[in-house]
Parts: C-alpha cells; structure tokens; sequence
C-alpha cells in the first residue's frame, strides 16, 4: 500500500550527450567553415561544367528544347545537393572541402546523420544564403556555432582537436629543428607544380567572362586571378590544422609562430605579402634562410614566423604522396583539357556568321554545318576564311553586278596563305560542288 504522504517527485529526464566525443572535437567557428566550403565550391563548378560539356556532346540540350532551363535548373541543384548530402551522411561524415581541415557534420549528440537529414540541411543552407547570408552569419551568435541550415536539421560541425596539441606548446628548444633552404626550396617547387594547374584553369575561367575587356585591362585582371589563387592556396594551407601546404607537408615541415602554435589565417596573409617583398630584392629575402640562425628568411622575420621539422614527425612516404600529386595532375590536366575544348568551340561559334545570299540579301540561308557539307576535307580554318576573316561577311557589295544577274553564280578568293576557296550559288543558296553540277 504507497503511502499517502510519500511525495512524489518527478525525474526529468538528462540529455545523454557522448562526452568522449566532445573531448576529440570542437565546435568550429565561421572562418574555418568558410575556407571548407570555399574548396567544396571550387570542386562543384568543377563537375557542373565538366558535366555539362558531356551532356551537351551527347544532345541532353536542345536549343528549341522548351524544357531546357527546367532541365538546366534541375541539373545544376542535383550536383551540389548530391555531392552535400552524400559526403556528409557518409562514413567519413564530411565533404572533401571539410575533410581538408578536419571538419566533421553530426547531430547534436555527435552522431553521424542520415542522407535525408543531409539533404534537408543542404536546401537549409541555400535558404541561409539567399536571406543576405544572414542564416550563415547566425554562426557567429550561437552557443554552438550554428548557423540557420544547421538550426533547422538540428546538426553541428565540429573540428577536430590536435591529438598533441598541449604537447606542441611544451616542446624543448633543443628538440626543434629548423628546416634549411633545399628543403624548403624542394617543398616550392612541389607547391608550384600543384598550383600551376589551377592558375591555368582560373585563367581559362576568366576567359569566358572577358573576351569584350581591352587587353590591358584584361592583363589586369590575369594578374589580379594569379595573385588571388597563390594568396589563397598558401594562406589556407599555412593556417590549417596541418600548419603547411603540401609541398611542406610531403618533407614533413609546418609553419609556427614564436610559440611553436598554428598561425592565423591573417599572419598567413602577412607571410604571403612579405615573401614579394623576398623577391622584389632579387630573392635575398629567400637567401637569408642559407644565414640565419633559425632559418628565417626575410618574409619570415617580418611575419615572425618558423619553419621547422614536425615534432611528431613520421617516416615520409614518398610513394604515397607522388602516387596523389600524379592523380590530381592527371585530373587537372583532363579538366584542362576539356575546359580547352570547350574556349575553342565557343571561339569557333562566335567565329560563325552568316553569309547572306545574293537574291536575299537579310535573310541568313545557311549556318555552319552547311559550310562544312560544302567540302568533307575543309578544315575549320578553310571555313573561317569562307566565311571572312575576323567574322567578315559576304554580301551584295562584295559580289560583281554580272554575277547577282544570274541564277547560277559562283565566287572566288584567294586565301591568305595563297589556296583558292570557291563558293557555289544556286538561285541565291549556297551549294556543294556536286550540286552545282561540277566535279
């Protein structure tokens, strides 16, 4: 029998939260963030114009197609969203832009998400940035760095925690080595060879966009995209987790302040505008490091920064690494490639007016393709200059009066390169040699 005067009480119920979890991550803040999702972007416009180029070769696009920019629209939101939704529900709970500076997306207990809480966190976070990117600054103001996508599929992102982190602090002067100048020498060169592809690309880019620009502001802007990728490239890499850039990461060496700690991203930045202050004295900045006691060179004095040895360094394995700086060149190159293609059949489109024939005059009668059924061994110049050089038309001025009289006329030039080019006209359409009755 319970006894009337036993108070009851009420147990509420405690969040179970994975304490071991939190002890390995962190919360991680806007900028951090920012830099994941900058490479994550970099690496979606990759596959939405490689795809597209494909899709276009093999007719997924017509021009008289009414569906076009449905199929258009729906294309360009399926990539993202599957490259999203698919990275952060999987295994690795993270997509390559995260996995980079170690980034990981889960519930708030620290579990790893399914793909439809993935997918809604995606459609989350395009409303974040169409609201003026006030959802994505919420990040700022939250206790848990959440952003609105993040508040609305109830996840977080957190970062890693070093796993000596409190050991890099308390490293003894006698055990750190300070790397020399072949070393570092051999660190740049692989740097370079890893980011002279996407300067390539980048400038391909630009290309599309600046093809009406004079060419003096149009080397303004190539000199402004190199210097914004180099700045980028060594200043996100400088001030990861990883503390060096790949080149330096393969020798086993990181860029430290005073205090043997990760530098900031803004100290990075400083480290990169003093390094052209190196060059511009005929790269004595650079010789200093031969020098100095430290190993400093003259951008790293002025930025009051190290280069040195990892403490925990292991056993390099070189194989491994050229076997991946091979893989991203063979996938740089084959975009490179691709992305040539693609500048030199938008060059020949605009390269392609028509030629008006000469009964009617503002009436195009015939297109490219017509051009090429003229001959089968013309080749793309050889109808350049049929069509006119620099995009030239043929019109009435430039036909004889004796030859707009009559029904079956033809034209004739001399190329540049001293070969004879003939155009046929029947009843004012231009026609192939057959047609006109000549072999």
């Amino acid at each position: 029998m319970n006894n009337p005067f036993e108070r009851q009480v009420k147990i509420k119920e405690v969040e179970v939260v994975d304490v071991e979890f939190f002890n390995k991550f962190k919360t991680a803040g806007l900028f951090l963030r920012a830099k994941a999702f900058f490479v994550d972007l970099i690496i979606v416009l990759l596959l939405i114009f490689l795809l597209l180029f494909i899709l276009e070769r093999i007719a997924f696009f017509y021009e008289k197609d009414i569906y076009q920019g449905i199929k258009l629209f729906l294309f360009i939101f399926l990539v993202p969203y599957t490259y999203f939704a698919q990275l952060e529900s999987s295994k690795k709970q993270a997509t390559f832009g995260k996995q980079i500076f170690r980034l990981k997306v889960s519930d708030i207990e620290g579990r790893r998400i399914s793909y439809l809480r993935a997918g809604g966190r995606f459609l989350g976070k395009i409303l974040s940035i169409t609201i003026f990117f006030i959802g994505v600054f919420l990040i700022l103001f939250t206790r848990k760095k959440q952003g609105l996508h993040d508040i609305f599929s109830n996840t977080i992102v957190v970062s890693k925690l070093p796993e000596f982190n409190k050991l890099d602090v308390a490293v003894d002067e006698n055990q750190i080595k300070y790397a020399g100048f072949w070393v570092r020498f051999l660190a740049r060169l692989i740097d370079s060879v890893i980011v002279f592809p996407l300067l390539i690309i980048s400038l391909i880019f630009s290309s599309f966009f600046s093809r009406d620009i004079d060419d003096f502001y149009g080397k303004i802007s190539d000199i402004f995209i190199i210097f914004a990728v180099l700045l980028l490239y060594t200043s996100i890499m400088n001030s990861s987790n990883h503390k060096a850039t790949l080149g330096k990461k393969i020798f086993g060496l990181q860029v430290v302040d005073s205090n043997n700690e990760r530098i900031s991203y803004f100290i990075a930045m400083q480290r990169f505008f003093s390094e052209i202050i190196s060059i511009i004295f005929l790269g004595a900045g650079y010789f200093m490091i031969a020098f100095s006691q430290k190993k400093q060179g003259l951008h790293d004095k002025i930025s009051e920064t190290f280069v040195i040895y990892s403490v925990h360094k292991k056993k390099i394995n070189f194989y491994k690494y050229f076997f991946w700086i091979f893989i991203y060149l063979f996938f740089v190159f084959g975009s490179f490639y691709l992305f040539s293609k693609i500048y030199n059949y938008e060059h020949e489109k605009s390269q392609a007016t028509y030629i008006y024939s000469p009964h009617t005059i503002n009436e195009p009668v015939v297109t490219l393709q017509n051009y090429l059924d003229i001959y089968d061994s013309m080749t793309y110049q050889d109808v350049v200059s049929l069509i006119g050089i620099e995009g030239d038309e043929i019109s009435r001025s430039s036909l004889s009066s004796e030859l707009l009289t009559s029904d079956h006329v033809f034209y004739s030039w001399v190329n540049p390169d001293g070969s004879n080019l003939i155009a046929f006209f029947i009843d004012g359409r231009l026609v192939s040699k057959n047609q006109a009755g000549l072999r």
